[in-house]
């Protein structure tokens, strides 16, 4: 009956788009078991409006310096999270090659992880837009949390990469 009842509500929501059709579909999903709430919580830290309702909370993102947000991001939900953090803002910067990310993972990924915040101030800078860079890392990271469609399927920092030096 679970099955039948999230494909009924994903069904609904995907049509009408309603948000209130999105808060019952993210609920059962929860109930399911097929949405934890740390998943969850991550959508809302994003300021995703029906991860935001379902939690019983308000909007926090608008104002909070764009360093502190990507700390936080780490923080909170660590690597995987920090990782698709930055892919996303890399994408349209042409910077998600191996060599990029092999130079990147040397350390294991920590030296990135700690600059975060900085690389995504940099980022807002660079695109003269704060709410740019949340878009871009909000469109990263909201559908991999809810278990929607996985804006980076193939992480580069998941399979094996050629260092760029040559030694």
């Amino acid at each position: 009956m679970t099955d039948q009842l999230l494909r009924s509500l994903e069904r609904r929501w995907r049509q009408s788009g309603a948000l209130a059709d999105e808060v019952a579909y993210l609920a059962e999903l929860r109930h399911a078991g097929r949405l934890t709430r740390e998943m969850l919580e991550l959508a809302a830290h994003c300021d995703h409006p029906a991860a935001l309702q379902l939690l019983g909370r308000r909007p926090g993102v608008e104002g909070r310096p764009i360093e502190r947000w990507g700390f936080e991001i780490v923080g909170g939900w660590g690597r995987e999270a920090g990782l698709r953090a930055l892919h996303a803002v890399q994408e349209p910067e042409g910077l998600n090659h191996d060599a990029y990310w092999a130079e990147l993972l040397e350390d294991g990924g920590a030296g990135i992880l700690e600059q975060l915040g900085h690389v995504l101030h940099a980022a807002a800078l660079a695109a003269r837009s704060v709410e740019h860079v949340r878009r871009l890392v909000t469109a990263g990271l909201v559908p991999w949390a809810l278990g929607e469609r996985d804006p980076c399927p193939d992480p580069p920092w998941s399979r094996p990469l050629k260092a760029r030096r040559a030694e």
